[in-house]
């Protein structure tokens, strides 16, 4: 009897163990996207960072909110001066990719639309620009290649070619 038990017991703990609630990571890239996304809700605090010498700078705040499901997100973001910008970051499981649109209120008032890869651990954005390049060339510095790394207390984005970063730090 007490070894009968004992198996009932051993079954019923591997059904448990093995049954998918208790997975710990997402296996699809649309899990690891919304994860990522979701994170990024909330109020952070944009530095600059020095890539030719120079300080940290605090150049103003973004905010992150919740878009119309867990694989979009829409911010807003003040800036030193009063420049204002806005924009909508999003996820398509269809494509497996990010798409990225936002506009600021700038003199130029750049239009940047970028696509991206979710990359390594599930934490990291490579974006590229999405128009071509004809309509690049305006001089915007966020139309080309770039890496996003979403960290607990931090996001922080640069060119691929170090010629721009900034830090966005949770406020």
């Amino acid at each position: 009897m007490e070894a009968r038990r004992i198996v009932c017991i051993g079954l019923a703990m591997a059904t448990l163990l093995a049954s998918p609630a208790t997975a710990q990571t997402p296996t699809r890239p649309s899990d690891s996207a919304a994860a990522l996304l979701q994170r990024m809700i909330g109020s952070w605090r944009i530095e600059t960072l020095p890539v030719a010498g120079g300080d940290r700078a605090v150049t103003g705040t973004r905010t992150f909110t919740a878009g119309i499901d867990s694989l979009n997100v829409r911010w807003d973001e003040v800036l030193r001066g009063g420049v204002y910008a806005e924009g909508y970051l999003g996820f398509d499981p269809a494509s497996d990719r990010f798409h990225l649109v936002g506009l600021g209120t700038d003199p130029t008032a750049r239009l940047t639309v970028l696509t991206g890869t979710l990359g390594e651990g599930g934490t990291t954005i490579h974006w590229s620009p999405a128009l071509p390049d004809a309509l690049t060339a305006s001089g915007d510095p966020n139309a080309v290649a770039s890496r996003m790394v979403v960290r607990e207390g931090s996001i922080l984005w640069m060119a691929a070619d170090e010629s721009w970063a900034f830090e966005l730090v949770r406020q």
